[in-house]
């Protein structure tokens, strides 16, 4: 009913079971490409070259557009490693997942998951440089009204880009297929990313995940779900792990692509539309593992 193109790979971990809907397509990973990231972080900590106390010092420069709050935070706080992956996660900072991206270098992050088996991952741009393919300017350090005029003077380019690299579905821009990313959080859950004591570490940040509208949407109270969101346009993305009992988990990567009508009124319903399919199908999901 929703009219969008829909990308599913679907696993019930413990019979092995899958569902897979263009589940070998590339769609754009927005914010999803956060979970290469905290993957990365995660091998990284467990090779010593990080700790999570470790300290970093925010700079006006890092600094990007939101979603997260780091953004409108004074230069010069010290958030510790643990701190910018949980921003990064939960609420999908922007500023925290740049000053890991940075640290780390895309190269080095599609390194590790070419060295995970996974080739349908790919990471061209940093958000920055995202944001650079609709917006004139990309420094954030701006008084928010200005922010909020250059953001009203784009308009629905902003709201909906339909050119450029940021709706490519191919490597020119950060895409993935849905079978790889339900890959690497198998390896996740597995404890193979980079082992149990770190996978763990990974998986207790995306349990903490705040935006809850999809995968989670209609799942009952309680159900534990290790998650990440991701939104740019008329992308919207879901990828996680449903936790329905000790005995019973899906993974479940979901990530749609739709052309959304010009009329406020019905990109708004076209939005719910989505969402809501989105969480019938992890409510379906779980309905059939419950038992």
């Amino acid at each position: 009913k929703t009219g969008a193109n829909f990308g599913i790979a679907l696993r019930h971990i413990e019979s092995g079971e899958e569902i897979l809907i263009n589940a070998d397509q590339y769609y754009p990973m927005a914010s999803v490409f956060k979970i290469p990231i905290l993957v990365e972080a995660c091998f990284r900590l467990a090779e010593g070259q990080i700790k999570p106390s470790d300290r970093w010092t925010l700079l006006n420069a890092d600094k990007n557009f939101p979603s997260g709050v780091l953004v409108f935070f004074e230069e010069g706080l010290t958030p510790t490693v643990r701190d910018l992956m949980m921003l990064m996660i939960i609420i999908s900072d922007n500023t925290a997942t740049d000053i890991l991206l940075n640290r780390f270098g895309k190269e080095a992050v599609i390194k590790r998951m070419r060295a995970l088996g996974l080739n349908d991952i790919h990471i061209t741009m940093t958000v920055r440089e995202l944001f650079a393919e609709i917006m004139p300017d990309t420094n954030p350090n701006k008084p928010i009204i200005e922010l909020h005029r250059m953001m009203r003077e784009q308009g629905e380019d902003f709201e909906n880009p339909r050119a450029g690299r940021i709706v490519a579905l191919s490597p020119e821009n950060n895409v993935s297929t849905p079978l790889d990313m339900t890959n690497l959080l198998q390896l996740l859950y597995d404890g193979k990313a980079p082992n149990r004591e770190w996978s763990d570490f990974g998986l207790d940040i995306l349990f903490h995940q705040q935006l809850n509208d999809r995968i989670p949407r209609f799942l009952p109270n309680g159900t534990l779900v290790a998650h990440k969101t991701g939104t740019i346009g008329s992308t919207r993305n879901d990828a996680g792990i449903i936790y329905i009992n000790d005995h019973s988990h899906v993974i479940l990567s979901e990530f749609v692509i739709w052309d959304p009508p010009t009329e406020p009124e019905l990109a708004r319903k076209g939005v719910y539309d989505v969402e809501s399919a989105m969480g019938e199908i992890a409510q379906a999901a779980y309905q059939a593992y419950a038992n």
